[in-house]
């Protein structure tokens, strides 16, 4: 799905997310509200799923290739993506899979088990369809923006500092 943030923090930019629960929906076009964004669902439970349950590494690191269009951004790639988060989530069953998504699958075991052990920046909006937070809709997956690390913020200031001193000494020189 396209979304956008119409209110609060990063109003105005648009995201591409997918569901994380199977059996849970909403009506496109209305507007939902985020309560949190964890790494773990707040759903009530499904046929595959129990209440509270933590995102898959093995999802983070299938939708962190998504973002970086490893595979494309087709179609019949987002329908396998899909279909292959449901899986890795326990929404559905492993016969319920088409060939690319069992190779997206397989894919993202093969990284877990080779040691990929985060969630990164992916995470999970936690969508209800009223402010009050009493009506959860849905949960989606996200890859947020990456937060600068403090060392980044040191060395643009530096940086900045550097140039305006540059600049200061330039004004100050005699001509």
């Amino acid at each position: 799905f396209n979304g956008s943030v119409v209110a609060g923090p990063g109003a105005g930019s648009s995201f591409v997310s997918f569901c994380v629960e199977y059996a849970e929906s909403f009506l496109y076009g209305n507007l939902l509200y985020v309560q949190g964004v964890s790494t773990a669902t707040v759903n009530a439970p499904s046929a595959y799923t129990t209440p509270s349950d933590p995102l898959s590494y093995e999802t983070a690191w299938l939708l962190t290739q998504y973002h970086n269009n490893v595979y494309g951004h087709s179609v019949a790639v987002n329908d396998a993506m899909q279909q292959a988060f449901w899986y890795l989530e326990d929404e559905i069953p492993q016969t319920s899979l088409n060939s690319l998504a069992q190779s997206y699958v397989s894919a993202a075991n093969t990284a877990v088990g080779n040691g990929y052990n985060t969630y990164g920046n992916v995470r999970e909006l936690n969508l209800f369809t009223n402010d009050s937070y009493t009506n959860h809709t849905q949960d989606q997956l996200v890859l947020l923006a990456p937060v600068p690390e403090p060392e980044s913020y040191a060395l643009l200031l530096a940086g900045l500092g550097l140039i305006g001193w540059v600049v200061r000494r330039h004004q100050l020189r005699p001509s």
